[in-house]
């Protein structure tokens, strides 16, 4: 085992092809011993990447924002954040679902659904979300807008609305003979 402030190449470290210069030191944090490249004298690194990350959003995470696999937005929150007990360990919580919560100020239940009245699962405008219950959030997303029932369903009724003011449009016609 190495002692604190030993210094050894990447070569002799088995990193090949590297000719840098590694220090062994031990996180600020946590106090974990690892090697550590060495820029002008000094430890490169004084936390180890696990201490980096906590309480903070990666380098290349976009800012917390990431899209999941079902095509929602997804945004990281930071551990000081109110809304952190929404979301699991990970601190990964949908953003309609914190849109909402922070338009209603108070923090969601898991049976609360929120829906995309215009049916784009990235458009997480306070006007197009909705709060429904597991049941209702069902039918709606199975009777989306852009379906063919519903479009079906939309045209029968106009066609009924310009049967029935025919109808009437008749009524009145023959009442007037």
């Amino acid at each position: 085992m190495p002692t604190i402030g030993e210094i050894k190449t990447g070569k002799e470290l088995n990193k090949k092809g590297d000719r840098s210069r590694f220090i062994w030191t031990s996180c600020v944090e946590c106090g974990k011993e690892r090697w550590v490249p060495i820029k002008k004298g000094k430890p490169k690194y004084s936390k180890c990447s696990s201490c980096c990350q906590k309480g903070k959003i990666a380098w290349n995470s976009k800012g917390g924002r990431a899209r999941s696999r079902q095509g929602y937005v997804c945004i990281t929150l930071p551990i000081d954040s109110p809304y952190v007990e929404m979301a699991p360990k990970c601190r990964k919580i949908f953003e309609h679902r914190l849109v909402m919560a922070k338009h209603l100020g108070r923090f969601l239940l898991p049976s609360e659904h929120i829906h995309h009245r215009n049916g784009i699962k990235d458009d997480n405008r306070i006007e197009n979300l909705e709060l429904v219950s597991q049941l209702n959030h069902n039918i709606k997303t199975t009777m989306c807008s852009r379906c063919s029932l519903r479009k079906e369903i939309r045209l029968l009724r106009w066609q009924i609305e310009f049967q029935s003011e025919q109808i009437k449009n008749l009524t009145i016609k023959l009442m007037e003979v």
